[in-house]
């Protein structure tokens, strides 16, 4: 029995209404573009990625950059970066050094920042800024690990 033109319209407007009921919406996190300038103006960046990724029913999109801040060390140089940073307005949330430090802006809401010291690990599958460490920095050592995310509310 074949189906009218009217009867196919309808099926078809019911198919699409039940996949994008069932599918879910997809809410996407990304930090305010002036964070990212904030953390561009701490030093020089020697390398700047950006990774998204679906967690659940979130798209979080962080943005990892390598910079120079005049550091003598890691250390020092997250030192820096977090006095740096201060400066600005961030502050400390969580403090777990050597490892790491996150920080939290009032004037930014949800968005973050970690520092944490550079480690070569992390940039094994991005050969530009491997290239562009080599080429920039007489000591990555001294190279500093800035990752920029919108947290969940602590509410």
């Amino acid at each position: 029995m074949a189906m009218s033109s009217r009867a196919r319209l309808v099926r078809s407007a019911i198919l699409l209404t039940a996949s994008l009921l069932m599918s879910g919406c997809v809410t996407t996190w990304q930090v305010d573009p002036a964070v990212l300038d904030e953390v561009r103006s701490v030093g020089k960046v020697i390398g700047e990625v950006t990774y998204d990724g679906i967690w659940e029913d979130t798209n979080d999109i962080v943005t990892t950059f390598v910079i120079d801040v005049g550091g003598k060390s890691g250390p020092d140089s997250v030192d820096r970066a977090i006095d740096l940073l201060g400066g600005r307005g961030w502050k400390a949330l969580r403090t777990d050094l050597p490892a790491s430090v996150t920080m939290g802006s009032p004037k930014w809401g949800n968005d973050q920042l970690v520092v944490r010291p550079f480690d070569p690990r992390e940039v094994k599958n991005e050969p530009e800024i491997e290239k562009e460490i080599s080429r920039k920095s007489p000591d990555p050592e001294a190279l500093v690990v800035v990752l920029a995310w919108e947290g969940a509310s602590e509410d």
